[in-house]
């Protein structure tokens, strides 16, 4: 890990944004807009070079104030019109995030089978990494098959509720045996599975890995969007999605530790993004 961190955070004199990816990412809705700034505070704190966020007008509000350093395209709300707009900027982003907020929680209704054909296409006609969280996933279902033109190139971030409807297991079999759940779903879908958890499993099938930092207070609504930004940022700037993945879940880990360290009960996710460059620091 110590190798990931220093090449994360050693840069050339002469470096410029190009040099650091560019992220696409495909976040939040009118009903959930926290998940895309969160997810945005991640990525930006996490070194990438040119953010992209991708979103509804209500959601991209609080870039506006809380994450200026994000250029913003906004959506129109007609669902062709939106797809192709995805794909233009996807196109030419060195990565793309995808997934926290984007069917405001309604994936068993008509936004989550219009995200589910966007997955699809999107496997197919874009050719950069990815990563997968949240809303996408749900939308996702047991149809492994919708990622198989994402396969050798994503990485997906399911907690046990998700990876229970990507998979059909129920969730206690899945924590009955959290590394062969994790496993056994990288091997079928050919992507990086980061199993989230106390205990985060990160495998591509072949081999898994284990993430122990990070605490119980960072088990609130918002923390896993930032670590989607992480790793999609990771993936942008050129780590491996295995190396995006399990880099990607120690800084959110220890950075999460640090804020607990200082605020306890009281801390909230949008306390980790701000504290990741503090871990690194403590680290190299």
């Amino acid at each position: 890990m110590q190798k990931l961190l220093k090449k994360l955070a050693v840069r050339e004199p002469d470096s410029h944004k190009g040099d650091f990816g560019r992220l696409a990412l495909w976040a939040g809705s009118e009903k959930m807009s926290g998940c895309l700034l969160l997810a945005a505070l991640g990525a930006l704190r996490s070194g990438v070079g040119i953010l992209e966020c991708i979103s509804v007008p209500e959601a991209l509000g609080p870039i506006r104030y809380r994450a200026p350093e994000a250029v913003m395209t906004p959506l129109s709300g007609d669902f062709a019109k939106d797809l192709g707009t995805v794909f233009s900027h996807a196109g030419r982003a060195t990565a793309i995030a995808l997934g926290p907020g984007l069917a405001g929680g309604d994936t068993a209704g008509i936004n989550g089978a219009q995200l589910r054909e966007a997955i699809g296409a999107l496997s197919e006609e874009c050719g950069c990494p990815a990563v997968i969280d949240a809303d996408a996933l749900s939308a996702i279902g047991t149809d492994a098959g919708i990622l198989s033109g994402f396969a050798g190139r994503a990485v997906l971030t399911p907690h046990p509720g998700e990876l229970s409807k990507l998979t059909g297991l129920s969730a206690d079999e899945i924590k009955s045996d959290r590394e062969k759940a994790c496993r056994e779903y990288a091997k079928k879908c050919g992507c990086v599975v980061l199993l989230k958890g106390y205990g985060t499993v990160i495998s591509d099938g072949a081999r898994s890995t284990l993430n122990m930092n990070g605490n119980p207070y960072m088990a609130r609504g918002g923390s896993g969007d930032i670590l989607t930004g992480i790793i999609g940022s990771l993936l942008a700037q050129g780590f491996s999605p295995f190396d995006a993945a399990r880099l990607g879940a120690c800084l959110h880990g220890g950075a999460g530790d640090i804020a607990c360290e200082e605020l306890g009960l009281s801390m909230l996710p949008s306390d980790i993004p701000e504290r990741i460059g503090r871990f690194i620091n403590g680290k190299i």
